[in-house]
């Protein structure tokens, strides 16, 4: 889950950095622990992701009750309304999987771009 990444699906597009969810231009912080769960749920789909590896992957092998899960996954759901299906959906007896195919999309920033790209790109 390192790395600053913006995910793209359905309507929404999703920033794992700064924790912010976006939809018909409306940012939304969904907060640390909703923003690693979604990241984690993204990177890998179309995978199930077990309830054990959520727990080694947001609370690094903590000890975690059952509610505290179904109450991340209730609040990452919350911030993902949608009529159509569930985007987040519960595989009886196996965890939890994202059900729309997610797009990355690469940032790049100026120093990652040499200064010849940068003279073709500016104006004449």
């Amino acid at each position: 889950m390192k790395g600053n990444k913006i995910f793209y699906f359905d309507t929404w597009h999703f920033d794992s950095q700064k924790y912010v969810l976006t939809s018909n231009g409306k940012d939304e912080y969904i907060g640390h622990q909703c923003a690693k769960l979604l990241t984690l749920l993204v990177n890998e789909w179309p995978s199930v992701v077990s309830r054990q590896q959520i727990i080694q992957e947001i609370w690094v092998g903590d000890s975690v009750k059952d509610v505290t899960i179904n109450s991340a996954i209730s609040r990452l759901r919350a911030h993902l309304p949608n009529n159509k299906l569930p985007i987040v959906k519960t595989v009886p007896k196996k965890g939890y999987q994202f059900c729309l195919k997610p797009q990355n999309k690469v940032t790049y920033t100026l120093k990652n771009t040499s200064l010849k790209v940068l003279r073709k790109l500016q104006p004449k």
